[in-house]
């Protein structure tokens, strides 16, 4: 999958790369949440754990449906960015 060994690596990176980037535009750094918290740091936490979440779900088999994963990430995502 995304860390096994016979993935490339590659696919990983610039997956994540790409993830990261579509939640720079969602930080919102000057409302009370996020305010003198460094963007990189908050876009890089988002995008590790919406890599990492997907990650275990192919991996390890999360028994909850796509849809219902999907939801609380969004969720999740919402109170950080």
């Amino acid at each position: 999958m995304l860390a096994s060994k016979g993935a490339a690596p590659s696919f990983r990176s610039k997956f994540l790369e790409y993830v990261m980037e579509g939640f720079r535009d969602e930080v919102h750094k000057t409302n009370g949440k996020n305010e003198g918290l460094s963007e990189d740091v908050i876009v890089t936490f988002s995008g590790n754990a919406y890599v990492g979440v997907l990650e275990s779900w192919l991996k390890d088999g999360i028994p909850s449906p796509p849809q219902s994963i999907a939801k609380e990430l969004g969720i999740l995502l919402e109170r950080i960015l």
